[in-house]
C-alpha cells in the first residue's frame, strides 16, 4: 500500500510534483512529510502578498467594526495634531 506521499507526488501528475515548481521549497520534517513552504518573493510576491491579506483578513473577522464616519473624523483628528 502506498503512504499519501506517494499519492499526492505520483497518482495526480496534472497537480504538478513537488519538485517541477520553480521557487517553492517544501520544508519537511524527519518522516518527509511537508510541514512549511518557502517561496521565492521575486517569483511569487504578488501571489503571497493577496494570501497574507486573506490569513489577516481571516484573524480579524471577529474584532469591532467601526463605522466609516468614525475613521473620517479620527483621521481628519490625527491630520490637525500633525500640522
Amino acid at each position: 500500500m502506498k503512504d499519501e506521499r506517494e499519492l499526492v507526488l505520483n497518482d495526480f501528475p496534472s497537480l504538478g510534483c513537488y519538485t517541477t515548481m520553480t521557487g517553492i521549497q517544501y520544508v519537511t520534517d524527519e518522516t518527509g512529510v511537508p510541514t512549511a513552504v518557502m517561496l521565492d518573493l521575486k517569483e511569487w510576491g504578488d501571489l503571497w502578498e493577496d494570501f497574507y491579506d486573506g490569513i489577516v483578513a481571516e484573524q480579524r473577522k471577529h474584532e469591532p467594526l467601526i463605522p466609516w464616519e468614525e475613521v473620517k473624523k479620527q483621521l481628519a483628528r490625527q491630520h490637525e495634531l500633525s500640522d
